[in-house]
């Protein structure tokens, strides 16, 4: 997905729940790709569980 893709898909988005499982598969993927920085438009909250995955909240910002 390219970068404008994603960047467009996060202007238009109000709440996403991730959850990120440690598995790589050959040399792994970035799930965001560099240069795209969100903090300023997202509250951002990460919890772990004691399975290793990891959930991450993101509200945006009114």
């Amino acid at each position: 997905m390219s970068r404008v893709r994603i960047h467009n898909y996060f202007v238009s988005l109000d709440y996403l729940h991730v959850v990120v499982v440690p598995v790589t598969l050959g040399e792994g993927q970035r799930a965001y790709p560099d240069g795209l920085d969100l903090s300023e438009r997202f509250d951002r909250e990460f919890l772990s569980t004691p399975t290793g995955r990891t959930h991450q909240l993101w509200n945006r910002r009114t």
